[in-house]
């Protein structure tokens, strides 16, 4: 007969996980798993389902607490105390393995559970022993097996309730281990599980209410609990702004859905993407970047799980969303990092590639495609203007920096009239209702009263008129023979400031002023 030994243990606990805040994620799933059994047990009402969280700094203390159907004393000891001996179904339950529950011994001293179901009027509890169990571990040399590791840290007790209707499953960690003061964080918590939790959106977020009803449509249920940290709502906490160094930098101004179905078409995912102009990758600004995988609306592993799964790792920083897996063929490994691997998982995989490849990898690089091309023509503009200014005040040296001047307005004339071109031939080959147009219509929103004054001009073809400029000595106090010397000075200034051209306008237009 094989024999588990101890260390087993240190897999179950600090080597399960790789972030410690995961722990609320595993006793959250186990608590929505207990609010659903008292809703279909009619305990609870669709919406009467509660999940509470208390951080306590100075006491370093945590509790996990949910109103779910609780667990009645007499299957207590074997539901709670057993390990790895789960009897929720894979694949429907969020939390199946019957592990999960270990994984805060790693960062207190002692955790505590305890239920009570409705009717009862005795609180059941075990208590673990996190400090002994760290001593056995790693100091005492003794090879002692698994169970009896378990027997010297756990125990069981009661107590009496007098609240016979009261149902709930509640977790404590006593005295949270100095290394794990982030737990604590109230506002780390918070954003960290507003990402990651199966919550509501926030109500700023305006297309929620598309996200719904695209998941009522396919038929898809959207799980969402009611979760506090110290009394304050989780919610996802979706913005339609996209920043970059805290600064506004894009907007999301619509939101598009993608199904994925097997060859039996049968539902197996489905997403959800904002649509904005892609102005660059997202930095961390942007709280909720990437599209997330979810099961049952918890996510799956980081943020970054699928960044794999597009031609190039940078292409998942460029959006916000989420993608729902649905199959109950696709079962979240122990770790809840991904899928076990299995032909769904691979099937999947590949339908999201898909994906990734021919719609959101060419939407991005679409986008900057656009932007280029209004970005020639607003450049031209720009020199236009700069080349007229600098004719009407008589600026220009001599009738050589005039003429490169006009051949350099040419240059960007001709860059401007390909870039329209090429914006009309991507026009032609995208429809309206596709989402490269629709990004291509935003930017064109955007830079129109940028790139309005070129339209004319570039329809017209070379017709437009040149304006005479004047030089920038032709109103200077001088005669013909001074003007000229004075140009010449200015142009030998301006080779010598070759790569420097801020100062060589700068000692001009000293001159300029002395000569006056």
């Amino acid at each position: 007969m094989a024999i588990m030994g101890k260390n087993i243990w240190d897999n179950l606990t600090a080597g399960m996980y790789l972030d410690s805040r995961i722990i609320f994620r595993e006793y959250i799933q186990n608590a929505c798993d207990s609010i659903d059994d008292a809703q279909s047990e009619g305990l609870l009402g669709e919406s009467d389902g509660l999940i509470e969280i208390i951080l306590d700094n100075k006491k370093r203390y945590i509790s996990i607490k949910d109103n779910g159907a609780g667990i009645n004393r007499e299957e207590f000891k074997s539901k709670v105390g057993n390990v790895a001996d789960s009897d929720k179904e894979i694949g429907s339950a969020k939390g199946f393995r019957g592990i999960g529950r270990l994984c805060g011994l790693a960062y207190c001293e002692n955790v505590v559970f305890s239920s009570k179901s409705r009717g009862e009027s005795t609180v059941s509890i075990m208590s673990l022993d996190a400090n002994a169990l760290r001593y056995l571990l790693y100091e005492d040399k003794t090879k002692y097996t698994f169970e009896e590791v378990y027997e010297k840290i756990v125990s069981f007790s009661t107590e009496n309730s007098s609240n016979i209707d009261e149902h709930f499953f509640k977790v404590e960690l006593f005295d949270v281990r100095k290394s794990n003061t982030a737990l604590l964080n109230k506002q780390g918590i918070l954003d960290y599980l507003s990402l990651v939790a199966p919550v509501p959106y926030i109500n700023s977020f305006i297309y929620s209410a598309k996200i719904y009803e695209h998941a009522k449509r396919v038929g898809a249920k959207l799980d969402e609990y009611k979760v506090l940290v110290n009394g304050e709502q989780v919610l996802k906490n979706y913005k339609t702004y996209l920043y970059k160094n805290e600064r506004k930098n894009d907007e999301i101004s619509d939101i598009l859905f993608q199904d994925f179905y097997d060859e039996n078409n049968n539902l197996i995912a489905w997403l959800w993407y904002g649509l904005s102009t892609f102005n660059g990758a997202l930095d961390k600004t942007n709280h909720a970047r990437y599209l997330r995988l979810r099961k049952e609306n918890i996510q799956i592993g980081g943020p970054e799980t699928l960044n794999g799964l597009f031609n190039e790792s940078r292409g998942n920083k460029y959006f916000v969303g989420e993608v729902f897996a649905v199959s109950k063929q696709l079962i979240p490994n122990s770790q809840r990092d991904n899928f076990n691997e299995n032909d769904m998982r691979i099937f999947f995989e590949e339908s999201l590639k898909d994906f990734f490849k021919n719609t959101l990898s060419k939407l991005y690089h679409s986008a900057s495609n656009v932007r280029g091309h209004y970005d020639k023509i607003a450049n031209y503009v720009q020199a236009r203007k700069e080349f007229e200014e600098n004719g009407a005040k008589n600026k220009f040296i001599n009738s050589l920096e005039k003429e490169k001047a006009e051949k350099s307005l040419e240059t960007k004339k001709l860059a401007s009239e390909k870039a329209q071109k090429d914006l009309g031939r991507f026009e032609l080959n995208h429809p309206k209702e596709t989402a490269p147009a629709m990004v291509a219509a935003r930017l064109k929103a955007l830079y129109m009263d940028t790139c309005k004054e070129a339209l004319p001009e570039i329809v017209e073809g070379n017709e437009r008129k040149k304006e005479k400029a004047g030089y920038i000595t032709s109103d200077l106090p001088l005669d013909r023979k001074g003007r000229k010397l004075v140009t010449q000075i200015y142009q030998i200034i301006t080779d010598f400031f070759d790569k420097d051209e801020s100062r060589a306008k700068e000692l001009i237009e000293k001159i300029q002023e002395g000569l006056k």
